[in-house]
């Protein structure tokens, strides 16, 4: 277990990652009634608000609060939901 905070949330935020690369073909099935089940998609919700929030928790404890911002801006995962999140909203609103 690593002696840091911020290095254990990282720790947590990998490991959620990994849990939900391999829950999603279990939970996916095509050939079913429904695709995609709801008690299904709330395992996955869960996973991905654990990775988010273990992101959030090692970044704020690791960088100061001016440089808080641009470091999370350099991270790709942040950036492609920043995109998805933009496209989807100007979808709805077009």
């Amino acid at each position: 277990m690593p002696r840091r905070p911020a290095a254990f949330l990282a720790e947590v935020a990998r490991a959620a990652v990994l849990a939900s690369a391999l829950v999603v073909p279990l939970v996916f099935a095509v050939f079913t009634e429904r695709v995609f089940e709801p008690e299904k998609a709330g395992w996955l919700r869960t996973l991905a608000l654990v990775v988010a929030a273990s992101g959030a928790a090692a970044l704020a404890i690791e960088r100061p609060p001016g440089r808080r911002v641009r470091a999370l801006l350099r991270q790709p995962i942040v950036l492609g939901a920043l995109a998805v999140t933009s496209a989807t909203t100007v979808a709805t609103l077009a």
